[in-house]
């Protein structure tokens, strides 16, 4: 893939997103596309900054997530934190992304019982049905191993 094609293929991939709240764009301009060869020369694939936006759009867009900072394509590449340490880029990154993080804590509550009811059901035994003429050959073994028991 060459560069051009590189960053419209990132391009489309935020612009994919349509939802009340998302900055999409119309048209690719020369400071989001230098953003953009920013990024990719500094090593990010398109895939990783693909994923990075999914990630950001999910937050942003999500009802269990609490985040709502909303940014456009190029500052989403160039914004840098608060305490200007770190591109917020980095958050969104595949490694660096926790979505836990940006839960709401009713989200956190559910998600928490779910977790519960899984343990629950993968403790308890499994129910399998038995046919009645295995119940009656279980009970046939029973009743013979109840005599041989009182025969000792």
């Amino acid at each position: 893939m060459t560069r051009k094609e590189q960053t419209q293929y990132i391009y489309s991939c935020w612009n994919a997103k349509k939802a009340k709240g998302w900055r999409s764009h119309t048209k690719l301009n020369i400071p989001t596309t230098e953003a953009l060869v920013f990024r990719l020369k500094q090593g990010y694939t398109v895939e990783a900054l693909c994923k990075a936006i999914n990630n950001y759009a999910m937050v942003l867009l999500g009802k269990d997530y609490t985040w709502d900072c909303v940014w456009t394509l190029r500052e989403f590449l160039v914004r840098k934190t608060p305490d200007r340490s770190e591109y917020q880029l980095c958050r969104w990154l595949e490694g660096e992304f926790d979505e836990e993080k940006y839960r709401t804590p009713e989200s956190r509550r559910r998600r928490i019982e779910g977790r519960q009811r899984m343990k629950e059901k993968q403790n308890k035994p499994i129910f399998i049905p038995v046919s009645a003429e295995r119940r009656a050959e279980i009970k046939r073994k029973e009743i013979l191993r109840r005599k041989s028991e009182v025969k000792k």
